[in-house]
């Protein structure tokens, strides 16, 4: 499940990239650059032990990636709103989507 979590990302990580070369307005391409920036530094982050301990990363790089998270998030800020809106249209194809719709639970999960 680990590997296949892994190509997922990779391929999400990818298909980001590829988008934000598209737009022919330098702005939007370089905003779309820090999203796909975001993306990859917290999926860095998330797996920074193992690549710490496989000699990818040094102490000093991992001490710095909150800072850099938090820095790539403020540079996205001002572009929040329309990035959710960019990316809403997505939803009527998302829902349609049948690996991402979860089917309604027969029993409820949650104590009552």
């Amino acid at each position: 499940m680990n590997l296949v979590e892994a190509h997922v990302h990779r391929r999400a990580a990818q298909a980001l990239l590829v988008a934000a070369g598209r737009p022919s307005d330098p702005q939007t391409r370089a905003v779309l650059g820090r999203l796909h920036a975001l993306f990859a530094l917290r999926q860095v982050k998330a797996h920074s032990g193992d690549l710490l301990a496989a000699g990818r990363l040094t102490p000093d790089h991992v001490q710095q990636l909150p800072d850099v998270v938090e820095s790539t998030i403020e540079a996205l800020v001002p572009y929040s709103l329309q990035l959710t809106e960019g990316f809403a249209v997505l939803d009527g194809f998302m829902g349609e989507h049948p690996m991402l719709r979860a089917p309604s639970p027969a029993v409820e999960l949650a104590p009552a």
